[in-house]
């Protein structure tokens, strides 16, 4: 589910679901059968975006169609019509519908964003990026189009910017919700959960009935590590909207990090059966299946995630942990290795790979997986272990003991790091004793002994 909102399918009216559709083709039927009734095309305007509002995007497509039947050059009404093609997943219609209300009002903000977005969808990044420039230099002074450059610049992973462009929008509208939660979904992704968490409280003190500033707060809380709260946020937005599938999902992960297992499952399985092959969920689920020493079916879960979206790195990374707890050390080997490709940065996943190639004997692998988590996290004693014993295999034993004795540094207790550097200490002294200077030494000590035991004899006899 998308965190803004005309990304997704709104369900502002979910009260009134059951009537929404018969009230729609009413309305609709209305329309057809009198166009006298709406005796303005502004009039059909309206009716169309009150539709959009209510989530009923082909009676909206219908409205603005006749609206445009009477007057073929009214922008406001393909402007509409781009705005309901866009809900209802036909982009290319809608770029064409924004190009028309371009063509008859060319400084329609609306209409420049709604063609960004389309475009987006449509995988045209450059195209997009070049339509927000455009759009920002002659719209300065509008707060929505800084809202959505935001938006994209977020998409691009571009935080900081994003930031700025949120903060200048803001300073157009202090009153902007959607830019105070969209600031706060950038400062989530740069970490930093309490100036989120400030800003997704700013959107729900301006609405209160914004659910997906009610989502952010959880997910703030969440990273704030203050899960009971964070489902208080959840569970706020299920409330209001129990097929809020991103809810469900954030309130699964605050139970897994209570070690409330099963009921994060029950929680994850409502977002799945929402969301079929929402990722973040089947991933969840497959953890916390995991953590419930149930691997076969932690597997299964994660293998749904991969086929949703074989990009996921953490399902990989979940894949690899149950595949060798279970023994299966090649296909733990190939889950970690494809998980890593996707994301290099996840010093638990390096480590994991760093063991599994310990334990197949491929010790040079293994001490650049290792070296690998120190280079991200200098202090991760558990890869300075793995470090200090893929050395003593490769009979490196100096800079063997020198990993043991780093790793015990940061934890004087550890231990493996104990016995690492006994074992790799007795190899050093075994080493001396077998080198060829200290044999020669030995060879030399035992000489002069015997020479000196036979001037002894030869002394002990003249005498």
């Amino acid at each position: 589910m998308s965190k803004y909102p005309e990304l997704a399918i709104k369900k502002i009216c979910a009260q009134r679901k059951t009537l929404l559709l018969p009230v729609s083709l009413l309305l609709l039927f209305a329309l057809l059968i009198s166009p006298a009734n709406a005796s303005t095309v502004s009039e059909w305007v309206a009716s169309g975006n009150d539709m959009l509002e209510e989530g009923d995007y082909e009676g909206a497509l219908n409205a603005f169609d006749y609206a445009i039947s009477l007057h073929q050059t009214h922008p406001a009404a393909w402007l509409g019509k781009g705005d309901a093609y866009y809900h209802l997943g036909n982009y290319e219609e809608a770029v064409t519908a924004y190009d028309k209300a371009l063509l008859y009002n060319p400084d329609s903000m609306g209409a420049y964003a709604g063609k960004a977005d389309s475009l987006i969808r449509l995988g045209m990044y450059d195209e997009a990026w070049d339509i927000y420039d455009e759009a920002t230099a002659m719209g300065g002074d509008d707060a929505q189009i800084w809202y959505r450059k935001g938006r994209i610049l977020y998409e691009f992973s571009q935080y900081g910017e994003s930031l700025e462009a949120y903060d200048t929008s803001l300073s157009i509208d202090p009153g902007f919700v959607y830019s105070y939660s969209g600031k706060g979904y950038s400062l989530l992704e740069m970490n930093r959960y309490s100036e989120a968490l400030d800003n997704f409280e700013s959107a729900i003190e301006l609405n209160e009935d914004y659910l997906v500033a009610w989502v952010g707060k959880g997910d703030a809380l969440y990273g704030l590590g203050l899960y009971e709260d964070a489902i208080n946020a959840y569970d706020h937005a299920i409330s209001e909207d129990s097929e809020y599938a991103s809810a469900w999902s954030g309130k699964g992960y605050c139970l897994y990090e209570m070690e409330k297992y099963e009921q994060s499952i029950d929680a994850f399985n409502e977002a799945i059966s929402i969301e079929p092959d929402y990722v973040n969920a089947l991933s969840g689920k497959g953890f916390a299946l995991f953590a419930l020493g149930d691997y076969e079916k932690a597997i299964e879960v994660f293998d749904a995630a991969i086929e949703a979206d074989s990009t996921y790195a953490k399902a990989w990374a979940g894949r690899g942990d149950a595949y060798s707890e279970l023994g299966f050390l090649e296909d733990a080997l190939s889950s970690y290795e494809r998980s890593v490709e996707l994301f290099a940065g996840d010093v638990d996943v390096l480590y994991n790979l760093g063991r599994v190639l310990y334990d197949l004997g491929r010790y040079e692998e293994a001490l650049e997986a290792f070296g690998s988590v120190i280079e991200v996290d200098p202090d991760h004693s558990l890869a300075l272990v793995g470090q200090g014993y893929s050395l003593y295999e490769l009979e490196e034993y100096d800079e063997a003991l020198e990993a043991f004795e780093d790793a015990l540094v940061i934890d004087s207790e550890d231990e493996g790091a104990i016995g690492g550097k006994e074992m790799t200490e007795t190899q050093l002294r075994m080493g001396w004793v077998r080198s060829p200077f200290s044999i020669a030494v030995i060879l030399l000590a035992f000489s002069a002994l015997v020479i000196y035991f036979v001037y002894r004899k030869k002394k002990q006899d003249t005498e």
